[in-house]
């Protein structure tokens, strides 16, 4: 299996949770962003694990 590794900048972390915070999104949008801002691995992320994302959005994850 591929792995990725995503990097965000400043500019892209505060893009990403404003989709988040602001909530008049479509909920694949809002999914997304949630996704990408929690698998960030840059200097500005909050180093959530790939269990408690699919926790929260109540997804089956591979482990």
């Amino acid at each position: 299996m591929i792995r990725y590794t995503i990097k965000l900048s400043k500019q892209e972390v505060e893009e990403l949770e404003a989709i988040v915070n602001k909530g008049s999104h479509k909920s694949q949008t809002y999914r997304a962003a949630y996704i990408l801002l929690n698998t960030d691995e840059g200097d500005y992320s909050r180093k959530v694990t790939n269990e408690r994302i699919c926790e929260v959005l109540h997804m089956f994850g591979h482990r």
